[in-house]
């Protein structure tokens, strides 16, 4: 029964005589939240489905929009360059674009393209952008990483100056 709760992977159970009982068990965190039909569920680091999401729970993890909810993995897996990068607190939600790839949408409502691959290098130059804007005192509204034929680019549209951040994605 330990194994059906939804944080649970696996438990083992062992008898050490004369009258006690002994339960390993292996956790499971959500690692991200994915928005379907039916209404937002968590998903572990292997991507499989651990509950439904509830008001009750507390978690600060990105909310995934995907074409479909089966094909999690590359998803996650810029979920896990996010965190490389050290952006992923500041992620709001990662959005799946048809013939596109993924938009993340960060907590103030700044958008970034960064299509379909070659993650870890698109946020790399992210980071790089961002500085070197915050160094001119600038902030973008929305940046794009996905250049097929020229990757070494980034565009950037910029807030005005006068703009207030929006608030979440």
């Amino acid at each position: 029964r330990v194994e059906q709760h939804p944080f649970i992977r696996d438990a083992h159970v062992r008898r050490l005589p004369p009258d006690t009982l002994e339960i390993t068990v292996t956790e499971r965190a959500p690692r991200a939240a994915v928005r379907t039909d039916d209404g937002v569920y968590l998903l572990d680091a292997d991507g499989e489905v651990m509950k439904r999401a509830r008001p009750g729970d507390a978690l600060d993890i990105p909310v995934l929009s995907l074409l479909e909810v089966t094909k999690n993995a590359p998803a996650l897996h810029l979920v896990d360059a996010l965190e490389q990068a050290g952006l992923l607190g500041r992620v709001s939600e990662v959005v799946e674009r048809d013939a596109v790839g993924f938009d993340v949408v960060f907590d103030d409502g700044a958008r970034v393209r960064v299509g379909s691959g070659d993650f870890d290098q698109k946020h790399a130059r992210f980071v790089k952008t961002e500085t070197e804007l915050a160094a001119h005192g600038r902030r973008f509204s929305f940046m794009w990483l996905d250049d097929a034929r020229h990757p070494e680019r980034v565009a950037v549209r910029l807030r005005s100056t006068t703009e207030t951040p929006a608030s979440g994605g």
